[in-house]
């Protein structure tokens, strides 16, 4: 009974943070053009799409602001989000992509990584701080996608004190 968004965010490169252009409509429509038959070969690739109810946004905004901006205009319960990992001067300057929405996002997010192809879920291993946890609703969604795969859930915890264990 749960309805899935597809959120794509985009920008149009400029050549330099110093100059101002302006960006012509029929970019924008031809790229959005693009991605809509992007997701019209998901949908023929992933059959099971069909069966769920979707929709589809398209944010033209840089990644993260796009991304945090559909969160908070969302009823979305969790947020799923693919990453490639940053590396090199994007990593040093900048951090990921999904580091920065983890981090700044309201709601929960579960991060899928490129490699990632078996999608049978047998053990979940949730890490957090014992001693800065205030909210342990976060083991709600936990327990849910572990009831579901009949997984088993593991909780890692990494003490400052080796001499006191939570």
């Amino acid at each position: 009974k749960s309805k899935l968004t597809i959120m794509h965010g985009y920008h149009i490169p400029v050549p330099s943070a110093e100059m101002t252009i302006p960006i012509a409509p029929e970019l924008t429509e031809n790229y959005k053009a693009e991605v809509e038959k992007k997701i019209s070969e998901l949908r023929e690739e992933i059959r099971e799409l069909n069966s769920v109810p979707s929709d589809y946004k398209f944010v033209m905004a840089l990644a993260v602001e796009a991304i945090l901006q559909s969160i908070l205009n969302s009823e979305s319960d969790i947020v799923v989000m693919g990453t490639k990992g940053a590396s090199g001067l994007q990593k040093v300057l900048f951090g990921s992509i999904a580091a920065s929405i983890i981090q700044k996002s309201p709601k929960p997010v579960l991060t899928i990584p490129k490699s990632f192809i078996d999608y049978n879920i047998s053990n979940i291993a949730v890490a957090v701080d014992l001693a800065e946890i205030e909210n342990y609703h976060l083991f709600d969604m936990v327990k849910l996608l572990a009831f579901v795969n009949s997984a088993e859930i593991h909780i890692i915890n990494v003490s400052q004190s080796p001499s006191e264990p939570d």
